[in-house]
């Protein structure tokens, strides 16, 4: 079974769209909680409805990852721009954030594109920092605010490497 070694990478399907939805609720009320206020938290996962997430991969390069057929993972690429990116809390600091990273990496570089740039939340840029993008920025106004905007040039060969496995924690979400 292919989860022996690690999750399955894949696109985003539409009947993945509960899943995700799932996925990002749990990840936003456990790991974000810390740096936002629950009102904050509570409009952004109203906002992931499994049909605004359908709306969505129609507009993104989407991607999820799959442990035992569960949706454990999700991200995104909109144009230059990462979005939508999630690890489930039981299951980060596995890599998984690491390889949908390098995928959309990848994806990216065989678009042609010179770099990648993230509004990240104030949880998750230093997962971004350890995968060699820098701070540019803040955003201090909207509804995902505040959040850290990070790039990363992307040379040609270059990538993403994977991080090794280490014990899950509830404290680095994508």
């Amino acid at each position: 079974m292919p989860e022996a070694s690690g999750p399955v990478i894949r696109a985003f399907r539409a009947a993945d769209a509960p899943g995700v939805s799932t996925l990002i609720a749990a990840t936003m009320r456990i790991s974000n909680a810390r740096d936002y206020p629950r009102e904050l938290l509570e409009r952004a996962i109203a906002y992931y409805t499994p049909a605004k997430l359908r709306a969505l991969a129609r507009e993104r390069h989407c991607l999820v990852a799959l442990v035992e057929g569960r949706v454990v993972g999700t991200a995104a690429r909109e144009g230059d721009a990462l979005a939508t990116f999630f690890v489930h809390p039981d299951h980060q600091g596995r890599g998984i954030g690491t390889r949908l990273l390098a995928s959309l990496e990848r994806e990216a570089r065989r678009a042609g594109l010179a770099e990648l740039r993230v509004p990240a939340s104030v949880t998750g840029a230093s997962f971004y920092e350890r995968c060699g993008y820098r701070r540019v920025g803040t955003i201090e106004a909207g509804p995902a605010a505040p959040q850290v905007v990070l790039v990363k040039e992307l040379h040609p060969g270059d990538g993403v490497r994977e991080e090794p496995a280490r014990a899950p924690t509830r404290t680095a979400p994508r």
